[in-house]
């Protein structure tokens, strides 16, 4: 553990010879051994093939970026050509940088979506905007973003994608994201959790059960005016709390542009408003005017 890293070095013909303990648990089991197309994302890897076989017949070092087949991590790999008991051979090093990559995408997302705010049209121009940007974070096939009438309590989703339910409208009472907007919190809740709810009598059993439910409040002036919502049918870990804070974020932003689009188009009617009294004015003007001349004339 004195050195930061994982590290193993691997022969001529791919086989590993070394591992040390940082590197397996980076890879969560022992490597010692194995052959490197078993760790490949490419079935058909063929490590004599490889361009990294430059870094032991040359003694060069390569650098490049790899992603683990079972855990998903991504690392900065350096490659050096060396001597290994008396024979060619090559060391690996390997940095963890999965937390740094996702942050730099989750802050190129986020101000992409920021800038969305300004120069997309309308809502869904913007909500198929966030869906192609959180979908390089998040599994999205599964989304709402439903608007609550307050008057009929009624739950309306004009822009959703969802792989079994086919459902624009529902009532707000006893449903799930109703009781999210009655709280007004953000909530991630796992099929147990809703039982939980539904047993206790704060909800009612609607529709096609999925795994986990994730979902956020939509405000307007600190009023709930809706909820963004994401779920999945199949895994109960497809989201967390760090996915909770990311919608959140996203959820302000569709705020922000709903009061934006609303401010704009209050603008606009105030504009033809003063636009209709100018003319009225201008036509008063004209005839106050005639009806002067007349008499004098």
């Amino acid at each position: 553990h004195t050195i930061p890293f994982g590290m193993n070095i691997v022969d001529d013909k791919g086989t590993i010879l070394f591992q040390n303990e940082i590197l397996k648990e980076y890879f969560g089991s022992k490597v010692m051994g194995k052959k490197c197309k078993d760790l490949h994302r490419d079935s058909s890897f063929d490590f004599k093939d490889c361009p990294l076989q430059k870094s032991i017949d040359m003694g060069e070092t390569h650098l490049c970026e790899a992603v683990d087949i079972l855990g998903g991590k991504t690392f900065d790999v350096s490659h050096i050509g060396m001597i290994y008991e008396g024979k060619k051979a090559m060391l690996e090093i390997f940095q963890d940088v999965t937390e740094r990559k996702r942050s730099e995408l989750i802050q190129k997302v986020l101000s992409s979506i920021s800038s969305a705010v300004i120069s997309t049209k309308d809502l869904d121009e913007f909500s198929g905007f966030i869906l192609k940007q959180l979908s390089q974070l998040l599994d999205t096939t599964n989304f709402r973003i439903v608007f609550y009438d307050e008057d009929t309590d009624i739950c309306t989703s004009p822009h959703y994608a969802d792989q079994r339910e086919d459902i624009t409208s529902w009532p707000a009472d006893k449903s799930v994201t109703g009781y999210l907007i009655k709280e007004n919190k953000s909530l991630i809740l796992t099929n147990d959790d809703i039982e939980e709810l539904i047993k206790a009598g704060k909800v009612k059993s609607m529709g096609i059960p999925c795994e986990i439910w994730l979902g956020v409040p939509l405000r307007e002036e600190g009023k709930v005016i809706g909820a963004f919502v994401l779920q999945n049918y199949e895994d109960p870990n497809a989201f967390n709390l760090k996915d909770l804070e990311l919608l959140e974020f996203i959820s302000h932003q569709i705020s922000i542009f709903i009061q934006r689009k609303k401010g704009l188009q209050d603008l606009l009617i105030a504009l033809e408003k003063a636009e209709e009294s100018d003319k009225l004015k201008t036509a008063f003007l004209s005839n106050m005017s005639h009806e002067i001349r007349t008499p004098l004339n």
